[in-house]
């Protein structure tokens, strides 16, 4: 799924309806504050990519992505704390 560069995006809803999900894309969502803790439980997702997301503060609490291949947080100076 890939979401770039919405501007508007202020927080990832609820991701427990896309169980199958293997690619997040959120990179340059500039209001981006929140990602919803069911990304965290997406056990499929392999890359996730919240590159230059400068309003992120949130990641979700646990983190449980056996598949994960890919995570990229580049220029998210905003994050408070990684998981």
């Amino acid at each position: 799924m890939k979401l770039s560069k919405c501007q508007s995006l202020k927080q990832v809803p609820d991701m427990s309806g896309a169980p199958n999900l293997k690619k997040l894309h959120l990179d340059s969502c500039k209001s981006l504050v929140k990602v919803h803790n069911s990304v965290g439980f997406l056990e499929k997702l392999e890359d996730l990519n919240l590159n230059c997301c400068t309003s992120l503060m949130v990641l979700p609490r646990g983190i449980n992505l056996p598949s994960l291949k890919t995570m990229s947080l580049r220029n998210c100076t905003t994050l408070k704390n990684f998981p």
